[in-house]
């Protein structure tokens, strides 16, 4: 709108063609599907309050003075309304006491129903659109305008990266994390061994022939010392017992040894384990420090 106020003052046929380089509305879009998606309502409030029109002055008595103002104000307000809306909040705005609309939002969080349903959907990632309508007349309801039904994927890969600053605690595998001393990748990095230890007994195994097999998926991520975090690594582990011997694996734990590049300094690790025949996940942090005076390359892992 404030493009194409411009374009009819300065007469500039070309200004609305760059109005999408400067367009936010993807961005916003955005933060209102990672909202929905993680349960998250939005209550914007303009810090500004309630202003006056500036273009009503002596000076400014045309009505295309007016509309710049209007258009100007629409702008800056238009995306706090449409986050507010679309994730079931309300935008708080032109007020300079906006201690009625704090008791309105008081009442919101602790007065509401909660309202589910067993979705038939495949989980692919996408937004879907919620409309909620009361059959009472004179009733309104206000509630998000879309959820993202998430893959199990993309659950567990955010949940990895969320422990490095929010720490989990489940652990439905037994899953066990060591580590290693660190040992000179190059003159900048070190490679940390790390050790998971699952017990057989947790693991779900299915007879195939003479043999039992599972898979389990392991994901990494790191945040090193400087704040630079790295791309979350996924790894397959396809596991075989002989069907005939399961009775004494099971008392054992499976063993995956592999070793992480970092830098030296203090480290945070997030490791995830999913079952993949249960979808069982076991979620592991742990911090690390690396010294620079960590031993000669070949130093060995941890021990069993």
């Amino acid at each position: 709108m404030l493009f194409r106020s411009a374009q009819e003052k300065y007469r500039n046929q070309s200004l609305l063609m760059n109005a999408q380089e400067f367009d936010k509305t993807v961005g916003f879009i955005g933060v209102i599907r990672n909202a929905n998606a993680a349960g998250v309502t939005i209550y914007a409030v303009d810090a500004g309050g309630l202003s006056v029109d500036s273009s009503v002055s002596a000076e400014n008595r045309a009505m295309g003075a007016r509309l710049d103002t209007f258009a100007e104000q629409n702008n800056e307000q238009a995306m706090l309304t449409l986050m507010s809306e679309e994730t079931g909040g309300v935008a708080i705005l032109n007020k300079n006491d906006i201690t009625p609309a704090l008791k309105d939002l008081e009442r919101d969080c602790t007065s509401y129903y909660s309202l589910g349903y067993r979705s038939l959907r495949s989980g692919a990632d996408r937004p879907h659109k919620v409309d909620v309508k009361m059959k009472r007349k004179g009733l309104a309801a206000r509630a998000r305008r879309s959820y993202l039904e998430k893959s199990p994927e993309t659950r567990i890969t955010e949940a990895t990266l969320s422990a490095l600053v929010f720490p989990r605690d489940d652990n439905p595998l037994a899953v066990g994390l060591e580590t290693g001393t660190p040992a000179p990748a190059d003159r900048a990095n070190f490679l940390v061994p790390i050790r998971i230890r699952v017990p057989y007994s947790r693991i779900m195994l299915l007879p195939d022939g003479p043999r039992l097999k599972g898979r389990l998926i392991l994901y990494f991520v790191v945040l090193d010392s400087v704040g630079k975090q790295s791309d979350l690594a996924q790894q397959s582990i396809p596991i075989e017992v002989e069907a005939k011997l399961f009775e004494a694996v099971s008392k054992k734990d499976f063993i995956y040894d592999a070793r992480l590049m970092m830098i030296p300094g203090g480290q945070r690790l997030s490791i995830a384990v999913r079952d993949d025949l249960t979808n069982a996940v076991s979620y592991i942090q742990k911090s690390i420090f690396v010294s620079v005076f960590s031993g000669e390359a070949g130093t060995s892992g941890p021990k069993p």
